[in-house]
């Protein structure tokens, strides 16, 4: 070939049956794409709730001129529209089937992650009359005596037990914790339990109360928890303890608990804490009963190993 010449390349174009190949994968993407805007559009397909994340989904918006001015009601219409997409909980089973085939992620939220009440600063404990008994129920008792046993039982009306929901759960490595949201409510109720077995066993039998704090707190990482919205059960905890009568023996194990979390305390797929766990807190309960303790060692280790 002599110097200088320039060389041309011929391209062959696609054949007349490749071009209707290629014309149908397109149609047939833009059917299927006008298709799922249709389907989109038939509000009785929408759902209302999701089975697979256990939540109500998202409303359809309230029109207000309001809301159309600052912009707020497309943003809500948005949601909506994104939230309840027909057969939602099957894209999102298929979604979640496909990154399991990933592996085993750092860390993972199952389950819906509730907001808990603000825990006080302050708890108010029970005014004590000079008998032991606390000013309320004192009021109460001479109230009761002035009324007929017949009209005591109608007036008195039980206060329901407050309701509490199983907590999202976190996956993180080879273990998985749940998330924690503090109840007022709740914490109230349990405190003045407390006071009441305390108020009539006094002077007959000591009343020692544990309140055993979940895995979350004490086995994560405190640079991992800070960014989870979980709530300080240490500082939960102080809460009741500070509700409670001064003649309730508190065992409070946190801190102990918190000086062994490089130790297997918990167990990893569920809530309960292992036998090494337990005895921590039955040591903190044996200083406060004052009783002897027996040692770690004198107990016997069992291993069961299944094949």
């Amino acid at each position: 070939m002599a110097r200088g010449t320039r060389v041309q390349r011929k391209y062959k174009l696609p054949g007349s049956k490749n071009r209707k190949v290629l014309n149908v994968k397109i149609a047939a993407f833009f059917v299927m794409m006008l298709a799922f805007s249709l389907i989109a559009l038939i509000v009785p397909l929408r759902p209302t709730e999701s089975v697979v994340e256990k939540r109500e989904l998202t409303k359809f918006p309230e029109f207000s001129f309001l809301a159309l001015t600052d912009g707020n009601y497309f943003k809500q219409l948005d949601l909506w529209f994104s939230d309840t997409f027909p057969f939602r909980d099957a894209f999102t089973s298929a979604n979640a089937r496909l990154k399991s085939l990933y592996g085993i992620h750092p860390a993972t939220v199952h389950g819906e992650v509730t907001t808990g009440e603000a825990i006080p600063e302050r708890p108010t404990k029970p005014a004590v009359s000079s008998n032991g008994s606390s000013s309320a129920s004192s009021q109460a008792s001479s109230a009761s005596s002035a009324e007929s046993s017949s009209s005591e039982a109608s007036s008195k009306e039980e206060k329901p037990i407050p309701t509490t929901t199983l907590n999202a759960v976190l996956l993180a490595g080879d273990s998985a914790f749940e998330y924690y949201n503090f109840n007022l409510e709740v914490a109230d109720q349990y405190a003045a339990t407390v006071n009441n077995i305390t108020q009539k066993l006094q002077g007959k039998a000591a009343v020692y109360d544990m309140i055993v704090p979940t895995s979350i707190d004490i086995m994560l990482p405190e640079s991992t928890r800070a960014g989870l919205n979980t709530d300080d059960q240490k500082k939960a905890i102080d809460y009741m303890y500070g509700s409670m009568l001064d003649e309730t023996k508190k065992v409070n194990i946190y801190d102990t608990l918190m000086s062994h979390n490089d130790e297997y305390l918990y167990f990893r797929t569920d809530h309960h804490w292992t036998a090494l766990g337990a005895y921590y807190a039955y040591e903190e309960f044996a200083k406060a009963k004052a009783s002897s303790l027996c040692p770690c060692q004198n107990m016997k280790r069992w291993i069961f190993r299944i094949s």
